[in-house]
């Protein structure tokens, strides 16, 4: 997952030239396909309103995910993840 965000990060210009830095605290639902869906952004990065857009183009555009189970049946589960941006590690 750390390849894919350092592999699709578009940093923010603004954010870039200011050297904000942090995480973003996004929480989603991992459907029985895998598939994410219904993003939202926790808690972002404060002053860098567009880390967290990012976070959240990021987040939409993910491959999917293996599914959550319950007693062997595929379910739906929320997923909390703090996506990083550090400027040293974009490319």
């Amino acid at each position: 997952m750390m390849r894919y965000f350092a592999d699709s990060v578009r940093y923010p210009e603004p954010e870039r030239s200011q050297h904000k830095q942090g995480q973003v605290l996004a929480a989603f639902m991992v459907d029985r396909k895998g598939r994410v869906t219904d993003v939202r952004i926790v808690n972002g990065v404060p002053g860098a309103p567009n880390l967290a857009a990012e976070a959240r183009r990021l987040l939409e555009a993910m491959p999917r995910w293996k599914p959550a189970t319950l007693k062997g049946k595929r379910v739906a589960a929320e997923v909390h993840l703090a996506v990083p941006f550090r400027i040293g590690a974009v490319r």
